[in-house]
């Protein structure tokens, strides 16, 4: 009968610490949602595509390079790929404001326009970038919009015969 008793308050223990676990997953998968508030449905509302500065620097980037294909709020895992989960899950998450192709379809840039959001995030940004370049696709960070010319030499610089894999755009003060 001790024996018994001792085997139950075994098996309750290892249940309470199966349960405890199992919670805790949960309270952190919850808290790092994107800080999500915590109801079990919530109405969904529209929000822009884009922002004005956002837009602003589209309708730059197609008078740049009319020849070329604009596409905004991409997800990496539309271009980026590979056989790990665990690396996926670090770019999977994550969205290019601009991918410029030529006719073909072909990446000939990631864009990213940085603006007050980016502050205190260069570490993830430059790791985002290496991701990017590791696949290898040219990256190019603005803090602003730059000129239609300087878009141009930016983004067509490798067709032209400057294949330099480490290009980076010019940047005015």
């Amino acid at each position: 009968m001790l024996y018994f008793l001792i085997c139950l308050i075994l098996i309750a223990a290892i249940c309470a610490f199966i349960l405890a676990i199992i919670m805790s997953a949960n309270k952190n998968s919850r808290h790092c949602a994107h800080q999500m508030v915590e109801t079990e449905s919530s109405p969904i509302n529209s929000k822009k595509l884009i922002s004005y500065h956002e837009k602003t620097m589209f309708k730059e980037l197609r008078e740049s390079v009319p020849e070329c294909y604009i596409f905004v709020q991409v997800c990496l895992g539309a271009f980026l790929r590979t056989s790990s989960l665990g690396t996926r899950n670090k770019f999977d998450s994550k969205i290019a404001d601009y991918v410029v192709t030529n006719d073909r379809f072909e990446v000939l840039a990631v864009i990213e326009l940085d603006d007050s959001s980016h502050k205190g995030k260069e570490k993830q940004d430059a790791e985002r970038d290496a991701m990017i370049s590791e696949a290898g696709y040219k990256v190019l960070r603005y803090p602003f919009v730059p000129s239609r010319h300087q878009l141009r030499v930016d983004i067509i610089s490798d067709q032209l015969g400057a294949n330099n894999p480490q290009h980076k755009p010019l940047m005015q003060g």
